[in-house]
């Protein structure tokens, strides 16, 4: 029987595969261990980077038990074209076919997407290690090594969701600089957490762009909440009461609803929650289509194989649609949304949990491998049907606008930033907030705020220096914004009716 070579070690930079391997070597006595720098086996000369790779093995195999480290092997082991690249890569294995039972090969790397898949099979290095970023326990344990109480380790490990051993040395070197300014130097404190979260990223996220989510109070959408509450944040906590009955949570949730209904603050939301818990990477969708052939495609393999990095991780897609559209209506030559959209579903079904391994899996498993999308779009008959079937988008929420409830509540809220002198038509705040209740039915809360905000700019335009808005002004902001609300509404009715 053939007997594995080796093993390939992986994970992201800093993680603490070097770490791993140097204690490894202390636990290792009467082998002669030999870590290798991958990239520099490279020589100027023709040949000479061949030579040398042999010349490791050979020297290798001249003592009784040895173990040769190579790392960063992606350097010579990459997927490429180019044929000096290719020279070495066949050197390497060749000197792997022919290696003796006695030398035993561990070989390293941050970037497993370009590692050639010749090195994985044919009992090379075909053990694949994978290296996942410490959980909530992990990253608690690693900051007791720090001199603070335990609340400030709760909070910093709470904080530091998708920190790499390197992330977290880094992040408390820098909350420990943060205290040099106080009168108790080295004294850490949650301001300076909060300080030193602005400094340092996780490594996983290094090159990924990603937009700011900021959550702003909601109304009238609480039915929604709490089921993005059950599917997406409870499984973080603790994913028991999927367990218990069965099932793996919702890979997917869609959020539809019209334009203002407050989809964008849903997705603020979620990132609110899940932020102790999780990695949380908020995507644009538009942000991602490349003029290039391919381009796109390329940024959606690297941004889930990013998500796989940092999980727990939680994507936020706002405005799928333009990745997803309906197919056969690409009128490009290249059928660019159609490439981009398979792209898209392949790698959708690469992940999530079934109902098999939910239930032999703890709670620490399931988090290291756990990655979900919560997406939105306008309405759901923009996307192609294969990326609504269950096992994709488990769920859709449907967001409307606003009952006469919930707009009382956003008009209150409003009111408290911006004054209306609504005493010269109304006795009571409360009968103002009832009359433009009833002019405003039919509005988003995103509407209401900017009548609000039109009215306030006007009143500064008459008086820089007033602190409210009079009643005429406030009219006329109203109607302003009603006729704009009524030219939008009348094109998304000629839309849906052209969907039709």
């Amino acid at each position: 029987m053939l007997l594995s070579v080796g093993i390939l070690l992986h994970g992201a930079s800093g993680i603490g595969k070097s770490y791993f391997l140097h204690i490894l070597e202390s636990h290792l006595s009467g082998v002669k261990i030999n870590f290798v720098t991958s990239p520099d086996i490279f020589q100027t000369n023709v040949g000479q980077s061949e030579r040398k790779l042999l010349k490791i093995f050979q020297d290798a195999a001249t003592y009784p038990r040895s173990l040769l480290i190579f790392e960063d092997i992606d350097a010579i082991a990459a997927k490429s074209d180019n044929a000096l690249d290719r020279s070495v890569f066949g050197t390497l294995l060749a000197a792997l076919n022919k290696i003796p039972p006695h030398v035993a090969i561990i070989g390293t790397t941050n970037r497993m997407d370009v590692i050639d898949p010749a090195l994985t099979t044919n009992c090379r290095l075909d053990k694949v290690i994978s290296m996942a970023p410490p959980t909530l326990l992990e990253r608690a344990m690693m900051c007791q090594h720090v001199n603070v109480t335990e609340e400030i380790i709760k909070l910093a490990a709470q904080q530091t969701s998708g920190f790499v051993g390197a992330d977290l040395l880094s992040f408390v070197r820098e909350a420990s600089m943060a205290t040099m300014t106080d009168k108790n130097p080295g004294t850490i404190t949650s301001e300076h957490i909060n300080s030193a979260l602005k400094v340092v990223r996780p490594s996983v996220l290094q090159n990924q762009k990603t937009a700011t989510m900021v959550y702003t109070p909601m109304f009238g959408v609480e039915d929604a909440l709490n089921t993005l509450e059950v599917a997406i944040v409870n499984p973080l906590r603790d994913s028991s009461a999927y367990r218990n009955i069965g099932i793996p949570p919702p890979k997917g949730v869609l959020l539809t609803g019209p334009s203002g209904s407050g989809k964008s603050h849903a997705l603020g939301y979620v990132a609110n929650q899940i932020a102790p818990f999780a990695t949380c990477i908020p995507v644009l969708c538009t942000d991602l289509i490349s003029k290039v052939v391919g381009g796109t495609e390329k940024a959606l393999s690297e941004l889930f194989a990013t998500a796989r990095q940092a999980a727990p991780c939680i994507l936020l897609f706002d405005q799928i649609e333009s990745l997803a559209p309906v197919r056969g209506f690409d009128t490009s030559s290249e059928q660019t949304f159609d490439r981009i959209l398979s792209m898209l579903l392949l790698e959708m079904d690469g992940f999530g949990s079934s109902r098999q391994s939910i239930q032999s899996l703890s709670h620490e498993n399931y988090l290291k491998q756990h990655v979900a999308i919560v997406a939105t779009t306008t309405h759901a008959k923009l996307l192609d049907p294969a990326i609504l079937r269950p096992g994709r988008f488990d769920l859709e929420i449907e967001l409307t606008f606003p009952d006469a409830l919930a707009r009382s509540q956003a008009i209150s809220c409003l009111q408290n930033q911006t004054k209306v002198a609504f005493e010269t038509e109304f006795a009571t705040e409360h009968d103002f907030n009832q009359w433009l209740v009833s002019k405003s039915e039919g509005a988003s809360v995103g509407q209401l705020n900017a009548v609000f905000q039109e009215a306030a700019l006007a009143c500064l335009r008459t008086d820089i220096h007033a602190t409210n808005v009079s009643m005429t002004q406030f009219k006329n902001a109203l109607v302003q914004e009603i006729s704009k609300a009524k030219l939008s509404n009348d094109i998304s009715t000629e839309i849906d009716v052209n969907m039709e």
